[in-house]
């Protein structure tokens, strides 16, 4: 998981994925409203020093940035049941 994103307020859950996962990592996160999830993506300054990197080093092949709603959680993340996630 980045740093960028330790104790960043309305982050649910994260997970780092990538094409080289220990040295170049894409993360996969979860907001507890849309709101919280622009504030990081836009205004962080350790996020968007990452995005200028990946962009500059050419780190992946691809690149995506995706908006999803969620319709159902089923299961624990980190020994917590995910039905009501906002509650992480």
């Amino acid at each position: 998981m980045s740093k960028s994103l330790e104790g960043y307020d309305g982050l649910a859950l994260s997970i780092g994925v990538g094409e080289w996962p220990l040295i170049q990592q894409a993360t996969l996160s979860v907001w507890k409203t849309q709101a919280e999830m622009i504030d990081y993506a836009y205004k962080n300054e350790k996020h968007k020093e990452v995005v200028r990197l990946t962009r500059k080093l050419k780190w992946y092949k691809e690149e995506m940035f995706a908006r999803f709603i969620p319709y159902k959680f089923l299961g624990q993340w980190n020994g917590k049941n995910v039905e009501n996630f906002l509650d992480l």
